[in-house]
């Protein structure tokens, strides 16, 4: 696998962590 892709790979596990961090805040307050 390319470095980029390994990269895109990352990027989306980030996004999708943040996305349910946010909506557990959200849920929160």
């Amino acid at each position: 696998m390319s470095i980029i892709g390994v990269i895109g790979i990352a990027l989306v596990f980030l996004l999708l962590g943040y996305l349910v961090y946010a909506l557990i805040n959200a849920e929160t307050f």
